[in-house]
């Protein structure tokens, strides 16, 4: 599902057949027709919403951008850790605006994905995509999905490590 959606067309209902196609070629395994269809089924419902349908007609600034950071971002000190992430994907709206977005699923932990977002969203101006409007966490498992709107601001960063550091625990 993560390969389809990070795909350019990945967000255009018409073109799911071919870009799932596709998708299933790019895997290191061969699903079987069972997952293919339960992939589709769980596609086809969620390129129905309506955050996926803007992100199907925005032009797209970005698709899987790694990138790797030290955090607190502008702080000095011997107390920063360093961490690796990815953006799933960024578009530029008709206004001229940054949305980005990550695909989750489920049962992955949520205040991984969430952290995994919002850094992205805070590191997208040193990623050369510029100010981040919004970031839409999208979290899918065979059933249904969820879309939630995520902040990314210095404390809320915080608060998302140690809840990690709380998990781990």
């Amino acid at each position: 599902v993560r390969e389809v959606l990070t795909q350019m067309n990945g967000f255009d209902p018409a073109s799911l057949d071919e870009t799932l196609l596709t998708a299933c070629r790019n895997l290191d395994f061969s699903p079987s027709p069972q997952l293919e269809t339960e992939a589709f089924e769980v596609l086809a419902s969620l390129l129905d919403d309506p955050t996926a349908a803007r992100i199907a007609r925005s032009p797209k600034a970005a698709r899987l951008l790694h990138w790797s950071t030290l955090w607190p971002l502008d702080r000095l000190d011997n107390d920063r850790c360093s961490i690796r992430g990815i953006l799933d994907g960024a578009i530029r709206t008709g206004e001229g605006r940054i949305e980005i977005f990550s695909v989750a699923f489920a049962p992955k932990s949520d205040s991984l994905e969430r952290l995994r977002l919002a850094l992205s969203a805070a590191l997208a101006p040193r990623l050369g995509l510029g100010e981040v409007d919004r970031a839409t966490l999208m979290t899918l498992d065979l059933q249904a999905f969820t879309i939630v709107d995520q902040t990314w601001d210095e404390a809320t960063i915080n608060s998302l490590l140690k809840a990690l550091k709380d998990e781990s625990i």
